[in-house]
């Protein structure tokens, strides 16, 4: 077995929430996709829960920071807001197992 990667993307986050690009999820409908994703520039606050994440929101990222998202309901519930009012990029590599 090994990984795939499928896709990558680059997200500019700020004072709005962002979600990932619906049509990189899982163009293929594996159903297996996961999503690396890597912080640069500022912290972000984020959810997968289907909640709307605020910039008080407990889960969040500082740049350098990873995260792996490991199935498809929190690739597609994913939202992410600047946490401090800087502008971060979000690097994401959609990937799955084969």
């Amino acid at each position: 077995m090994g990984i795939n990667t499928f896709g990558y993307e680059e997200i500019a986050v700020s004072n709005v929430a962002v979600g990932l690009t619906p049509s990189k999820i899982d163009p293929f409908n594996t159903g297996r996709a996961v999503a690396f994703i890597t912080v640069k520039g500022a912290a972000v606050c984020f959810r997968y829960d289907g909640g709307m994440p605020t910039n008080a929101t407990a889960n969040y990222l500082e740049p350098g920071d990873t995260l792996l998202l490991n199935n498809i309901a929190k690739l597609k519930n994913f939202l992410a807001i600047s946490r401090d009012g800087g502008s971060a990029l979000l690097g994401v590599n959609y990937e799955w197992e084969v």
